[in-house]
């Protein structure tokens, strides 16, 4: 059976009388003879990608003289930056995530969304699943033989929480959390009403959300409260229990990545800026993974990487 708080949220109740801001020490250590940071070739107006084994796998559409996209080519980037072409496809899922060697992401197929399966090596694929009522997709994370996704849900529009207009700066637009088993497609809806983002650690399911007392991070269950004061983001990753990236979602931090601990007295820091907060965000092997603006003046937008012991600091530091 499965633990029903996630792992992140643990520690912070067991930690809740220390205050000691982020040390590079708790950072999760990455291979030392990669760049501390690296900005990816462009290749094309890149929309949501997944990262594994310290590779990058992106869609870029190719478009016709009209405008009109034709295919999407998936692209490997492996962790020096070097591209290879491995497929021409069709069509893109919305969100996707890479697990052993294969692909799973949310197709539009005959009126409705369905959760796919590709093998990237044997073009082997079907459908898990279908995703009923599902209008749009924010997020997929993929951890063993359990899919988590955010999208929204066509019951839930036109739905507002009574607190939004308290907050400020929340607002919902019908988001819905489940998780999938990928071997039987069962779906389960989490109960948190109000989901605004969420991240897996170690097959835990963390989630941010707001009620009439304020922003809080919970478990899938929502069993657990535990109140934070960084208002709207848009995604956070964890990348130790009580430790976490995100992108910012209002205010003078839009457009950031910070960082910050489930400790509100920890308060938080600047790492990188110029960011598209809304299109992936992942943490893995010591690195973290991001969308950002081109460099070039109309140049199409990049991925990039920053190692978290360099880039994430006990002092606050803001690194453009």
């Amino acid at each position: 059976m499965k633990r029903r708080i996630a792992a992140f949220l643990a520690a912070s109740f067991m930690l809740c009388g220390c205050s000691d801001n982020v040390d590079d020490s708790a950072v999760t250590e990455a291979n030392d003879d990669l760049a501390d940071f690296l900005t990816y070739e462009e290749h094309g107006s890149i929309g949501s990608f997944a990262v594994e084994d310290g590779k990058v796998y992106a869609f870029a559409p190719i478009y016709d003289d009209d405008g009109a996209v034709t295919e999407h080519i998936l692209y490997c980037l492996d962790e020096n930056g070097s591209a290879e072409e491995l497929r021409h496809m069709e069509s893109a899922p919305a969100v996707f995530d890479i697990s052993d060697g294969t692909m799973y992401g949310t197709d539009y197929d005959n009126g409705s969304y369905v959760l796919s399966q590709y093998d990237i090596e044997t073009d082997e694929n079907g459908v898990i699943c279908e995703l009923s009522g599902f209008m749009q997709f924010n997020k997929l994370t993929v951890y063993e033989d359990t899919a988590w996704i955010l999208g929204i849900h066509e019951d839930r529009t036109g739905i507002q929480g009574e607190y939004s207009d308290k907050l400020g700066t929340y607002s919902y637009n019908g988001e819905v959390l489940i998780s999938v088993d990928l071997k039987t497609g069962e779906i389960t809806q989490s109960a948190v009403d109000f989901p605004i983002a969420f991240s897996v650690f170690e097959g835990e399911c963390a989630v941010y959300t707001a009620d009439e007392n304020g922003y809080y991070f919970t478990d899938f269950e929502d069993e657990k409260h535990l109140a934070h004061n960084i208002e709207m983001l848009y995604n956070f990753e964890l990348y130790e229990p009580e430790r976490f990236v995100f992108t910012a979602g209002s205010g003078l931090n839009l457009g950031k990545i910070m960082a910050g601990t489930v400790r509100l007295e920890d308060g938080t820091s600047d790492v990188i800026n110029n960011v598209y907060a809304m299109n992936g965000l992942y943490v893995q092997d010591g690195f973290t993974y991001f969308r950002k603006a081109s460099d070039t003046l109309g140049g199409e937008e990049q991925i990039c990487r920053f190692r978290n012991s360099e880039y994430i600091k006990k002092n606050n530091k803001n690194i453009k």
